[in-house]
This record gives C-alpha cells, structure tokens and sequence, in this order.
C-alpha cells in the first residue's frame, strides 16, 4: 500500500517540470521555469495544496539574486558568473561552498545570547512605553547584526569545509543575520511582556 502512495506521488509530482531555483541567499525554489531575459528569470512557483502539486502564477527573480537553474533534466542553467566589475568576486565553485556555508548556518546557527539579551533589554526599556520603548530594542538588534558570529558552532565537525575561508564567509554572513533577527525577536518579545505587566500593575493599583 505504501509503494502504491509512494508511486502515485511520484507521478503527480513529476507531472510539473519541476526545476530548481537556487538564489544567492542560499535558498532554493521549486519552480516551473517559463523564460528569462537580460534582467529577469520567470516562473512559477510550486507549491503543496490539498495534496496535489499546484504551479502558481508567474512572477520572477532579478538575475542578480539568482545563482543558478536546475533543471528536471539534469542540464543547468547557470546565471551567476564571476565578474569583479558588478562584485561578483567569487568564482563559480566558490559560491557553492559559500552557500554551503549560508546554509548551514541556517540550520544549526542558534545566537541564544542575542535572544536572552534582547529580551532583557526589551523588558527595561518597557518603562518607557511602546514608542521610546523599542528604541533600545531597536539598536541592539543593530549593533547584534555587527557582533562576531560563534565560530564555535561550526568547529564540532570534521568535514574540511569548515576550514574553508569561503565557507566560513558565507556561515558569518548568515549568522551575522540571525543574531540581529533574535535580537529584534527577543527584544521585541520582552517589551511586549514589560508594557503587559506594567499595564497589569496599574489597572490593580499596584503602581
């Protein structure tokens, strides 16, 4: 019964020319290609609904947040290319690894502290009130996104990418991201309970 569900699944899915869009933040697309032009890749996204494989409306991505285009062929479509004079300095082979390194910081980057921090800070800054509240919130977000990432996180490993520069450029970059986006998530979260509780302590006359 499962081969049978698994077959069935099987065809449905392979009925889309389902092609893979892989953007220079690291993500990937499934996606129905249409066509592309001197600025411009078209297609349409696919997605799961209802348990069937849907292509959605056309839209696009500007080739310069595009890497490359893998097709359900096998073939590829390469968009990316190096070239110094648009800051393209990386070759080919260099950007994957640098990929690999967005993406694993992606997954397994965590940036606890950034959280922690940013809550304790949104819940002193809530004194001030929503507006004037959120601007410590605000700065340290900032000032998280600066902040040396944890090199720590990718040293359990002892895959050789990890000694990589170019690898270890594109964990950076990523994690870089997701210290500033805990920061703002745990600041923001710790305002919201300050500005509660101080609201609470004043309906029951405690302040």
């Amino acid at each position: 019964m499962i081969r049978i569900i698994l077959f069935l699944f099987f065809i449905q899915t392979t009925s889309f020319a389902q092609d893979t869009l892989k953007l220079l933040n690291g993500k990937s697309i499934l996606v129905n290609f249409v066509s592309k032009d001197n600025d411009r890749l078209y297609y349409k996204k696919i997605k799961l609904k209802n348990g069937e494989m849907v292509a959605r409306r056309k839209t696009f991505k500007n080739l310069e947040n595009v890497f490359q285009l893998a097709k359900l062929d096998g073939t590829v479509m390469q968009v990316y290319e190096q070239d110094s004079t648009i800051d393209n300095f990386l070759s080919i082979e260099d950007m994957k690894i640098y990929l690999k390194g967005i993406n694993y910081a992606r997954l397994y980057y965590k940036a606890p502290k950034n959280f922690t921090t940013g809550y304790a800070i949104g819940l002193g800054s809530g004194y001030f009130g929503l507006m004037w509240g959120f601007l410590p919130v605000a700065v340290y977000g900032t000032v998280a996104n600066k902040l040396p990432a944890n090199l720590k996180e990718i040293e359990k490993g002892d895959n050789e990418l990890f000694k990589n520069e170019v690898f270890i450029a594109g964990f950076t970059d990523q994690a870089k991201i997701k210290q500033r986006n805990k920061a703002f998530l745990g600041g923001t979260l710790g305002l919201i309970t300050s500005l509660i509780t101080y609201q609470y302590l004043y309906n029951n006359g405690i302040l």
